[in-house]
C-alpha cells in the first residue's frame, strides 16, 4: 500500500501539492527577510538608546565611574 502512494506521488504529481511546497517555500523566505529586517531594527534601537542615555548622562552631569 505505501509502496502504491509513493509511486503515485512520483508517476502522478498533484498540482495541489506543488500549490502548497511553493507557499511554503515562498512563507519561509519572506519570513526570514523580515526576521533579518526585525533584528536590524533592534539593534539600531539598542545603540540609539545607549546614545540617548550618553547625552542625557551629558545633560545633567552624571558621569560613569569604572
Amino acid at each position: 500500500m505505501l509502496k502504491k502512494v509513493f509511486y503515485m506521488l512520483l508517476i502522478m504529481p498533484n498540482l495541489y501539492l506543488y500549490a502548497v511546497v511553493a507557499l511554503v517555500v515562498i512563507l519561509v523566505v519572506v519570513g526570514a527577510y523580515l526576521g533579518m529586517m526585525v533584528g536590524n531594527e533592534a539593534s539600531k534601537i539598542s545603540t540609539l538608546q545607549g546614545e540617548v542615555k550618553c547625552i542625557e548622562d551629558e545633560l545633567y552631569g552624571i558621569e560613569d565611574t569604572i
